[in-house]
């Protein structure tokens, strides 16, 4: 004979719990409240938006580097460094160790850029190349360019943001309709299916035209990521994890991403917590697969990863827990 013990029913303690009315009030504070600092963040990142740690190579001769360098001294954030040739300062612009560079010899100045990396960016070196040098207006090399049919690179900031959609989505839904290892499979499967279509739509439009594989997996990493913690979340504190899950990731990680401009351009320390963020770090790591293969992405990944272990972490912690408070079964 096998018989269960009795389940035990949670019932609110009636004696302690506020009225209704003084909930509501506290709710309608609360709310207002939240959004106000929300406020807060996104007004300053607009407010105080100024470049920091842009680095700026130049090919010149001393004297020539030092006036470029009075010139530069007025730009906030920005510096200009010496290179030995024109070809060292591409493939630091390719790495992303810089951000442009001025080549100046006997014919002229000019300016490389990489607009695939920001436009705002480029506009900015090209202004400061304007402003420092003597021999006329400068000529502009795009050495990293997106495709022609993005010529503003905007499709690519535009098309991470559906990325964090699609890891809150997937891990609300994990949460709120299925239980056990099946929330594992949904977002393992949903995160692998989105790292495949996603990067295949915009193969499509034209904003990739190369390296589709490693888009793939760079968004594959980015929606499992913001998945995970959603899921770790939810699965931990239940809906009230799920709201907060997505509120990070949303209403915090989003606008201090960078992702419409450049990290280089939200002020600090925001950029940096920025990057530590899933929205940040997968726009990061799906703009350098797609237009900077040489550069690293040690920076991004690594930050994606200890989000889907921390959220994986969270999610077996959860896990365990329900499994304790299950009515035991006795069997005789």
């Amino acid at each position: 004979m096998t018989t269960t013990s009795p389940s035990v029913v949670d019932r609110p303690d009636t004696g302690h719990t506020p009225p209704a009315g003084v909930r509501a009030v506290a709710a309608g504070l609360i709310v207002p409240l939240v959004l106000s600092a929300v406020l807060a963040i996104f007004v300053a990142l607009a407010v105080n938006a100024r470049p920091h740690d842009v680095t700026i190579d130049v090919v010149a001769p001393p004297a020539v580097v030092e006036q470029m360098q009075a010139a530069a001294a007025g730009h906030e954030g920005v510096s200009l460094q010496s290179v030995d040739s024109r070809d060292a300062a591409i493939t630091n612009i390719e790495t992303r160790s810089a951000e442009g560079a001025l080549v100046v010899s006997a014919n002229g100045t000019e300016v490389l850029v990489a607009s695939a990396a920001s436009p705002a960016l480029s506009q900015m070196v090209t202004q400061i190349a304007g402003a420092g040098t003597t021999t006329g207006a400068p000529t502009v090399t795009d050495v990293v360019a997106p495709p022609s049919s993005d010529v503003r690179a905007s499709g690519l900031a535009a098309g991470t943001f559906p990325y964090i959609i699609a890891g809150i989505a997937l891990g609300a839904v994990a949460v709120l309709a299925f239980a056990g290892r099946q929330r594992l499979i949904l977002i393992v499967v949903g995160s692998a299916a989105a790292g495949l279509m996603f990067p295949a739509v915009m193969w499509w439009l034209g904003v990739i035209d190369a390296h589709y594989l490693a888009v793939a997996a760079a968004t594959t990493l980015t929606v499992g990521a913001s998945a995970a913690a959603v899921l770790g979340l939810g699965t931990l504190l239940g809906t009230v994890g799920v709201g907060l899950g997505a509120v990070t990731m949303m209403l915090i990680g989003n606008p201090l991403s960078g992702a419409a401009s450049s990290p280089l351009l939200v002020p600090e320390p925001w950029s940096t917590i920025g990057q530590w963020m899933p929205p940040g770090a997968g726009a990061s790591l799906v703009r350098l697969v797609a237009y900077f293969p040489e550069a690293s992405i040690a920076g991004p990944v690594t930050a994606l990863t200890i989000w889907l272990v921390a959220g994986l972490a969270l999610w077996g912690l959860g896990a365990a827990r329900s499994r304790t408070k299950e009515p035991a079964v006795i069997g005789a």
